[in-house]
């Protein structure tokens, strides 16, 4: 089953691990924890099966979200789950009228 979810700290072990896979200059463990407790940040993963696979995060400064991070394990590439997590920032800039 595929949920997408709210990012929280049962999440951080699954996005620092998706983080070190795909960005050459990752975020530290810190930063990502840095983000649950950051209140311009939003940030939701994508679960297969209970398993974190993608997140999506930005932050929401004033009336504009800033889109920061997009990231898929690559075993679970191909299958729309980036788009699932754009739509899902964008759906939330929707609702709270982002720019």
């Amino acid at each position: 089953m595929i949920e997408i979810k709210k990012f929280d700290a049962s999440h951080i072990d699954g996005v620092v691990n998706i983080e070190n896979e795909c960005f050459e200059k990752p975020w530290s463990r810190k930063s990502i924890e840095e983000q649950i407790t950051n209140p311009n940040a939003v940030y939701f993963v994508l679960e297969e099966d209970g398993e974190v696979v993608g997140y999506a995060g930005m932050w929401q400064i004033l009336d504009e979200g800033d889109i920061n991070n997009i990231g898929v394990l690559l075993k679970k590439r191909r299958k729309g789950y980036g788009d699932m997590l754009l739509k899902r920032l964008i759906s939330y800039m929707e609702e709270n009228k982002l720019n």
